[in-house]
This record gives C-alpha cells, structure tokens and sequence, in this order.
C-alpha cells in the first residue's frame, strides 16, 4: 500500500466530517493504494452511521488531546507514506496522488503540496506564501534549513497538513514524540511545528509539486486562539518548550550555527507575538513568564515583518 491518510477526530460536526472524507474518496487516489485511518479522540459523538458510508479504519481512545491521537494514527499506518488531514477540512481533487508520484520519483522523504484557508463564503489563496508560490528542493543537511530559515513567519513549513512524508522517516520518531507528548500535557499548539522538526531533521531530499489545494478551514471552533490567560499561558508554555527542543537537538550539522541562529530569531518573533497578545488583552502578570521562557531581557511588541 502506498499511502495512509491519518485523520483525527474530536467532536467534529459530522457533515464537516463526511464533507473531508468525501474529498478524500473523490481524489485521483487508486482505491487499492491507499487507506484511511481515524483516530477518535474520545468524542462524544456517534460517528457509526457515517462511517459505514466509507472504508476506514476507525479507533477510538480516551480523549488525550490531538498530538496522542497522530502518534496513535502513525502506529496504525501500513503505507510506504503517510499525509495528514484535519478532520474539518478538505482537499482538492489531485491533491495526494502527485504528491506520492513526486516521492517515489525523486525518492523524496517529505513532499510540500499547495493549501488555501477557507471560509464559511470563500477561499483565500496565499500567493505571498514561498511554498506555493516556488518549488521546495532541500537535500542533506540543507532540508533542516529550509524549514527553519523563515523563523515562524511562514507556518506552511511547520504544520502537517500540507506535506507527504515517508513511513520509514516518521515511525522511528514515535518514542521521542511520545516523550514530548507526556512531558507536555495537552500538548495542542505548537506540535505539529516540534513533529516537522524531527522530520525535517531526519530527512535526506524534499521536494515540493503544485497539483491541487488543501483547504484548511477557518472557523470559531478552532483552537489556536487567545480566549483566557489560562489558554495564553499554555501557548507560551508549549511554545518555548518546543524551540527549546529545537535548540538543544539540532545535532551534527554543517549549518548549525545558521540554524540556531534561525531558532533564536524564532524564539524573538513568539516572544513579542505574546506579549503583543498579553498586552492586548490586559494579562500583564505575564510579562515576566514570556521574558522567562524565551530568554529575552525587555519586550517588545510585533512588527509589521512579523506577518
């Protein structure tokens, strides 16, 4: 087989859910080539009826938060690679199909594809966004690089969503990712960023193709928002915590000190993005929690390159 296409799911509105599976089945995708896998992430809703419409491969565990539901999905898959799809969104039609043709081709570990926000009335397409609008190709040390040289201003070199990555790449990370997973409970900011790391770490060639769209949706149910200081601290929190990993697991690499320099420039741009956040919002008893965890000495607030 030759892709698996994990999708995790917590309590998503079931047309939302069955309009992101009918995506997926109405693609370029050989049916034999490829499986689903869903990992339930202890929803309260009752997904049986609709799932007998399709051909999944469905487990369900006790809600652990949405980075233990992807190392679930990852144990699950039996493809040669593995791709990622949020449970509320949707892909073009020709979107995974190229993607693996470009893999096997150029035996790429990681393949880039393009991705569009949507919204309840339109799509948005990111033409300044470098992933779309140029090719990807990183080989050797130059692939940890790439992913870090934009230092968080381009999140589509950080999510998952947008990218076909190789099974043999992926699984051998799944004790260090676990570690990461239990070292932060509720682990649900900044994981696919920490996961992209590793991988792109790890990985020998990537290459990008311009075959199709994800459409990630855009809505009120979406997580990454500020909403209390309770859920800005957890962001804080998580947020360092992964560059902090990033920083002290770089390895042996004839970039390094470009690299680190990337992540600390990184570390800057979340520091004032909090702190613009805390400040807006009246929560300065956080000030000296983001000039902890980011080690920087004053704060400042964002600046229009910050994106």
């Amino acid at each position: 087989m030759k892709l698996s296409i994990i999708i995790c799911v917590y309590n998503t509105a079931v047309e939302l859910l069955d309009e992101c599976l009918t995506s997926i089945r109405n693609s370029t995708l050989e049916t034999m080539d490829y499986e689903i896998c869903m990992v339930d992430d202890g929803s309260d809703i009752d997904y049986s009826a609709l799932l007998g419409r399709f051909d999944v491969r469905y487990l369900k565990t006790e809600n652990r938060g949405i980075f233990s539901a992807r190392l679930e999905g990852i144990r699950m898959a039996e493809g040669d690679y593995i791709a990622f799809v949020d449970s509320d969104d949707t892909v073009s039609f020709n979107y995974h199909a190229p993607m693996v043709a470009m893999a096997e081709r150029s035996d790429a570990d990681i393949v880039y594809n393009d991705w569009a926000f949507r919204t309840r009335n339109t799509r948005y397409f990111c033409k300044g966004d470098s992933t779309v609008m140029s090719d990807v190709s990183a080989d050797g040390d130059d692939t940890l690089l790439a992913f870090v040289r934009h230092e968080g201003r381009q999140h589509a070199y950080y999510v998952l969503w947008n990218k076909l990555y190789r099974r043999e790449l992926i699984r051998p990370l799944l004790t260090e990712l676990a570690f990461a997973s239990a070292s932060e409970e509720r682990f649900n900011y900044s994981e696919d960023a920490l996961m992209n790391f590793y991988l792109h770490k790890n990985a020998r060639r990537i290459r990008s193709v311009h075959s199709g769209y994800y459409f990630y949706r855009l809505h009120d149910g979406q997580t990454v928002g500020v909403t209390s200081i309770g859920k800005l601290h957890s962001q804080i929190r998580q947020m360092s915590y992964t560059l902090s990993k990033m920083q002290t697991n770089i390895g042996k690499n004839e970039h390094f000190r470009e690299i680190s320099e990337h992540i600390e420039g990184w570390k800057r741009l979340m520091a004032r993005t909090h702190y613009s956040h805390a400040r807006a919002n009246g929560y300065s008893e956080l000030y000296p929690y983001i000039k902890e965890r980011y080690g920087v000495f004053s704060l400042q607030r964002s600046i229009p390159r910050d994106g």
